[in-house]
């Protein structure tokens, strides 16, 4: 009994000492997460602005900055695996220790037979391969942890805003009175200043509104509003007196005419990309609405 103790003993004191590096690994591995989500973000964003790279001629520090987020990620990719290669090099160690600590308690104290002896080293031998894998298994697993946990967040946000453009309500053809905002509130993820705050707001039907302001005062937030492309976080929006909540998302986009101030040009003809949103668009109705978008000549 005590010779079995002293072996489960032996294989939790390993598991110990493997999880002392746990919590680097766990340091180590968020970084590294980071790391690789600055990398994309910035080489993405790079990518779509390569002529004004060229016309400001700073290609060398883009690449000198690249070449640092590269390094970031391959410090952080290193460092992770020194700590993992660093369980053999502390338990193997322990375990001959260990041994030899063993065969000399089970033979002078305990007066066991060296075949019993043999018998339980054997066992212990098979049980540590088994334990040590389970603990880089452990290690493996903390280390991608921070990566698991970014993407089941993207998950969560996406099930969040998940939207049924199908689903029951009150279907429009037009805004007879006009639309009303009331107590409206709106703040990007990650941010702590909302871009909108209470917000109290009505535009009156068959009028002309202009909203005006300056950069980062919220006037892409509020137009993405109108058509339900973001939600209020708190307060309500009426379209004539049905709220946001009660409409049909379908018919309520489809009466409205959105230009984003991000162009879009698909690879297709001219005419697909002109009745993008109205496919059964005629080729006199095309023409009309180049005309009145004063594009018929180009």
């Amino acid at each position: 009994t005590s010779m079995t103790l002293i072996t489960i003993g032996v294989l939790i004191g390993a598991a110990v000492i493997a999880a002392l590096f746990l919590k680097k690994t766990k340091s180590y591995s968020k970084r590294t997460t980071n790391s690789n989500s600055d990398f994309a973000f910035h080489l993405v964003e790079r990518l779509s602005i390569l002529k004004l790279i060229k016309i400001s001629v700073v290609e060398k520090r883009e690449t000198s900055l690249m070449r640092k987020l590269s390094l970031k990620i391959r410090d952080n990719l290193y460092a992770l695996r020194v700590i993992n290669s660093r369980i053999d090099l502390n338990i193997e160690p322990i375990v001959v220790a260990s041994a030899m600590f063993i065969i000399y308690f089970a033979h002078q104290f305990e007066h066991i037979e060296l075949s019993k002896i043999g018998v339980l080293m054997v066992i212990l031998l098979r049980l540590m391969p088994l334990t040590k894998e389970i603990m880089k298994l452990r290690q493996t697993l903390v280390g991608n942890s921070a990566s698991f946990q970014a993407v089941a967040k993207a998950f969560d946000w996406t099930y969040q805003i998940e939207e049924d453009i199908n689903k029951t309500g009150v279907e429009f053809d037009n805004i007879q009175k006009g639309i009303r905002f009331e107590n409206v509130n709106y703040c990007y993820p990650d941010k702590d200043k909302a871009a909108l705050s209470d917000l109290n707001i009505f535009i009156p039907a068959k009028k002309m509104t202009a909203l005006v302001g300056p950069s980062g005062a919220g006037k892409s937030t509020f137009v993405d509003l109108l058509p339900q492309l973001r939600k209020p976080q708190e307060g309500m929006i009426y379209y004539d007196n049905h709220s946001s909540k009660t409409c049909n998302l379908n018919s309520l986009r489809k009466m409205i005419a959105f230009v984003s101030q991000e162009t879009a040009i698909l690879n297709d003809t001219v005419m697909n990309n002109i009745r993008f949103a109205s496919p059964e668009a005629s080729e006199e109705e095309v023409s009309t609405a180049l005309q009145k978008a004063r594009a018929e000549e180009f």
